[in-house]
């Protein structure tokens, strides 16, 4: 169900979205699907997501594992009951791997097609049993990673193995293209490539920072999404800020994900999400203006129709970037009831039973105005 607090008008639209801080006012927006907890019966905070081939997405949540697949949503609990905190599939053996709090280990279809788990935690070292909450898990070649607050694992051959790090505290895991890149609070960023552990030159200047995301771009570059100092950019060895603006700092950064070759989104806990393209310039946001549910964003992921998923802390977005059609916001001064709608001589005409507005219509075809809607002289009544 859609939701807004203000008047909204839906027109059929074919326009890209643009707009640039503080210069324009985003005329149109792609159509939100808001999914409450009330519609998927699970707990409000959603800290993963993935989705799949066969069209199903996936959401680590407080209460478990939610499955949407595209009309009803399943939820399945961990033995222990507990917080859903990480969620991967295993293309190759279509295992669902998650991690939770003192447990991990994957769902699988049995003979109906419904979902059972199976643990893997009696197959961690003795003495790393007790595993705390785990916050990252990811295929990594042949095996599975994932990572606590202070090891990580690897999981491949029905073997369990901790991974030497040289740390006490890790903070973030990913894995990209045969690396795997982690976080020491205190020091900065290392990898490990084969066996090996090593420092990554640089990478000092995110010390007492959180790396969320890392989004590969073309030519072996890298975006490091981090939490407090907005996004770097690593090429050649070398972290240069990408897009380093204060709004993005004051929004806390929390995900990322390509929606597409030319679109990035950027999860935040402050501001909603916020896109940017792959040269580092600012698009557009999508707020609770817009019709989120929350501004605060958790996770992030791409489905096969190249439309957008978001887990919050208070619910679940779709958001059909990929759509033809799209939603006009209107501003705090165009209210009650909508009635006729025309563009003429490149203004937006907007017809209601509290008069007649108007507002510059977008010249270039970017979707993006200077100007917001006003009223007509004497047009009341």
């Amino acid at each position: 169900m859609f939701r807004a607090s203000h008047i909204s008008l839906f027109l059929f639209l074919c326009l890209p979205f643009g707009i640039t801080f503080g210069q324009a006012y985003l005329i149109d927006n792609p159509y939100i699907i808001n999914h409450s907890k009330t519609a998927y019966k699970g707990g409000i905070e959603n800290w993963g997501v993935i989705t799949t081939s066969k069209g199903f997405v996936y959401f680590a949540n407080n209460e478990g594992l939610l499955k949407f697949n595209g009309s009803d949503w399943s939820l399945y609990k961990l033995p222990n009951k507990t917080i859903v905190r990480s969620v991967v599939l295993d293309t190759l053996s279509q295992r669902i791997y998650v991690g939770g709090q003192d447990e991990v280990g994957y769902f699988f279809p049995n003979f109906k097609g419904e979902l059972v788990y199976q643990s893997i935690k009696e197959k961690l070292p003795p003495n790393f049993r007790s595993i705390e909450d785990v916050w990252e898990i990811q295929i990594a070649g042949d095996a599975v990673i994932f990572r606590s607050v202070n090891k990580i694992f690897s999981y491949a051959k029905n073997v369990i193995k901790t991974l030497n790090t040289n740390t006490s505290s890790i903070n973030f895991m990913k894995y990209v293209d045969g690396t795997i890149y982690y976080g020491d609070p205190g020091k900065g960023i290392y990898k490990i490539e084969g066996s090996l552990a090593t420092f990554l030159p640089g990478s000092e200047i995110f010390k007492g920072n959180r790396i969320f995301e890392i989004i590969k771009l073309s030519n072996n570059k890298l975006l490091f999404i981090t939490e407090k100092e907005g996004i770097y950019l690593y090429e050649n060895n070398v972290f240069a800020p990408f897009l380093k603006l204060k709004s993005l700092n004051d929004a806390i950064l929390s995900s990322g994900v390509m929606v597409n070759a030319n679109l990035i989104a950027i999860g935040s806990v402050l501001q909603g999400i916020i896109f940017i393209d792959t040269l580092g310039n600012y698009k557009f946001s999508l707020t609770k203006k817009q019709g989120l549910q929350t501004n605060s964003i958790i996770s992030l992921a791409v489905d096969n129709n190249g439309n957008l998923w978001a887990g919050t802390t208070n619910g679940i977005e779709q958001i059909l970037i990929n759509s033809p059609y799209s939603i006009i916001y209107t501003d705090s001064e165009l209210q009650g009831a909508v009635y006729a709608v025309k563009i003429f001589q490149d203004k937006l005409f907007v017809g209601t039973n509290n008069g007649l507005f108007y507002t510059d219509w977008p010249k270039d075809n970017d979707g993006y105005t200077t100007s917001t809607f006003k009223k007509v002289a004497n047009s009341s009544g």
